[in-house]
């Protein structure tokens, strides 16, 4: 778990969307083409659990699977009645097939995918080109070679001819299951499965490296220079350049991006790193040439000064634009919008946003609707999160939808990114050869995807050795698990700050964050329909505001708490029995509008009731329980966030 010693910027774009181009960050041009291939895919599904069908079996071949059905991606393959709790999904394997097209003949492409749960094999034309297994939330790409694909094509110039079809088919296997989905290792949320976020096709340039992504960062070089708002007066930008097949790679010869060669020396000798030439425009203004060498398949530019630069700040959410163009004749752009803001740890152990000590309070966040929501629904969980005077999300419990950080962005709220892996036991951690080969590729694809957004401020994975962190966290629940008071917090702010914690000394100095409390007994909780009863015992939503309110009043006062995050923003799906409901739930948001969310008819105070986790502010349909209004009063008194508007807020 890292805190922001660093600020740190985000990459987008002020250009024009294509209609078929993916309506999040970053973006491309030029001659470099990416597109969505969301719609309707074919679509097959073998059920249960003891089908007897081995997803990673060598010998089994697409046309082996019959998808006589459509689906929609991105979408769950698991979700029934509305995604409802309760009402449990089917676990087994999803076929999915589609068709696209490639730019031209003897080009490449490169498919990303921004999800594909749990485990995700994928064949074009009949060629296996990859699977993953680095866990079900966190985006990946495989790259397709240009003889897997059809030979037909435009011709060598010409962009925009007729282009070839090519088959892609892909499986998607949500069965828990350690060695198809070693990161899904259990955790009170369901897990969906499918092709649950979208899915992007990129045309590789026919020579050279493809510029896959540009990392920047507040300059190393450049701490003690910044402008007197706190903004960085210059940037670090490592421009992560892959071959056309094979990913990141140490490239060597030529610098081919400058279409100018280096010498390789004498034979036998060896080659000098090569050189690349780039232009780099912020905010549409005037590009400027920069060149570096490659090392380990990254191009480091260091201390690029940013024109009229301007920090980011949950008051203040200021976003540049980048654009980073190879100079080549056939040019391709990449480009950005970004964001900084510098973070670091003062002599109080706090932390800080643009030099000034920071309270962080929000909640966390499960990304479901259930769980390939519209932007709709994201821009209205937006507006609840500002009427609840949040300036920060944990993203609860795995890598998050780049559509959601860049709301995040525009809104300034920061967050927490981590990775799936609940319940990790110690076996875990200590397997090298297996586990954490697949935590680490999971851990570098969420960097990856998400450094660039300005609202991240700390990347995090659960563990208890503080000694590694930089910034120490606690999951506790006073009131629910025991009859500890709410006082318990100054307990563990004190055994941070004064070295008493089992890691010893090495907390001293280090910010101490709540990241989670509140109801999260099972059989505890705020259950909306219960919330007119004569006492406030567990269960209802009186003692459900009480046990919270105690939790923030703590966490405000005591100034070795840098923030605090509750569990949870909404009550979302479990694993568990379901209530008889008093109409069907609904699929939509217009069926939502139009008929209201469904209630239980009857509770029973057993585990889970409804199948649903009670443990949020909102109900599942994002109705608000007491508890929303009395937090986000106390949010806004401690940050000083004025109250949102609820005009964009769906359900009330």
């Amino acid at each position: 778990m890292m805190t922001p010693t660093l600020p740190i910027l985000l990459i987008h774009s002020a250009a024009a969307w294509a209609p078929d181009a993916p309506r999040y960050w970053p973006k491309y041009g030029g001659s470099r083409q990416v597109r969505l291939l969301d719609g309707a895919w074919r679509y097959g599904f073998i059920d249960g659990w003891d089908s007897g069908f081995d997803s990673m079996n060598a010998s089994f071949r697409p046309s082996d699977g019959a998808t006589p059905n459509m689906t929609s991606v991105p979408s769950c393959m698991d979700v029934v009645a509305g995604g409802a709790g309760g009402y449990l999904g089917p676990r087994g394997v999803g076929l999915f097939r589609t068709s696209f097209r490639s730019p031209a003949a003897g080009s490449a492409v490169r498919l990303q995918f921004q999800s594909c749960s749990f485990y995700c094999r994928v064949w074009v034309n009949g060629r296996e080109v990859g699977d993953h297994l680095a866990g079900g939330y966190v985006a990946f790409a495989l790259d397709v070679p240009a003889d897997a694909l059809s030979p037909d094509g435009g011709g060598e110039n010409e962009l925009f001819l007729p282009e070839a079809p090519h088959k892609s088919r892909s499986l998607a296997d949500n069965r828990f299951n350690a060695t198809t989905a070693p990161m899904h290792t259990g955790g009170d949320f369901w897990h969906y499965g499918g092709i649950t976020r979208s899915v992007e096709l990129h045309a590789v340039p026919e020579a050279g490296p493809l510029l896959w992504r540009a990392h920047v960062v507040p300059s190393s070089s450049a701490v003690e220079a910044e402008q007197p708002d706190g903004a960085p007066a210059a940037v670090d930008i490592s421009l992560v350049l892959s071959g056309v097949e094979g990913g990141r790679e140490e490239l060597k010869g030529q610098g081919e991006l400058g279409g100018k060669a280096e010498s390789g020396g004498a034979v036998g000798a060896a080659c000098p790193a090569p050189v690349y030439y780039f232009s780099l425009a912020f905010d549409g203004g005037e590009a400027v040439a920069r060149n570096g060498t490659a090392s380990g398949g990254t191009v480091r530019l260091e201390g690029v000064p940013v024109p009229d630069a301007k920090p980011w700040s949950p008051d203040a959410p200021h976003l540049h634009t980048l654009t980073a163009t190879p100079r080549r004749a056939a040019a391709w752009l990449f480009r950005g919008r970004c964001g900084t803001f510098p973070g670091g740890l003062p002599a109080t152990a706090r932390l800080t946003l643009n030099g000034e000590v920071a309270k962080l309070v929000g909640w966390n966040h499960h990304t479901q609707w259930p769980a390939s929501p519209t932007d709709e629904q994201l821009d209205a969980d937006i507006a609840l999160l500002r009427k609840g005077g949040a300036n920060l999300v944990r993203g609860a419990h795995y890598p998050h939808d780049p559509r959601w950080l860049d709301r995040l962005d525009e809104a300034g709220i920061l967050f927490w990114s981590e990775t799936l892996g609940p319940a990790v036991s110690v076996a875990n951690t200590k397997d090298w050869a297996f586990f954490m080969v697949h935590q680490k590729r999971q851990l570098s694809e969420m960097i990856d995807n998400a450094i660039n957004h300005a609202a991240v401020f700390a990347w995090g994975w659960s563990g208890a050795c503080y000694e590694h962190a930089s910034l120490v966290a606690f999951n506790d629940y006073p009131g629910w698990y025991s009859s500890k008071s709410p006082r318990v917090w100054d307990g563990f702010a004190a055994a941070v700050a004064e070295g008493t914690t089992a890691s010893g000394r090495h907390t001293v100095g280090k910010p101490m964050m709540i990241s989670e409390t509140g109801a999260a007994l099972p059989r505890a909780g705020g259950v909306y329909e219960w919330g007119d009863n004569a006492t406030a015992s567990k269960w209802t939503l009186q003692y459900q505001s009480a046990v919270i309110g105690e939790d923030v009043d703590v966490a405000l006062a005591n100034d070795r708490i840098s923030g605090i995050s509750l569990w949870h923003f909404y009550d979302f799906k479990e694993n568990g029995t379901h209530c008889t409901y008093d109409h069907p739930p609904p699929t939509t948001f217009e069926e939502l509008r139009r008929l209201g969310p469904p209630n239980c008819t009857a509770i029973a105070p057993t585990f889970r009731p409804g199948g649903t986790n009670h443990k949020g502010v909102l109900d599942f349909w994002r109705r608000p329980k007491p508890a929303f209004a009395m937090v986000a009063a106390k949010y806004r008194a401690a940050t000083g966030r004025p109250t949102a508007s609820e005009s964009a807020i769906i359900v009330q």
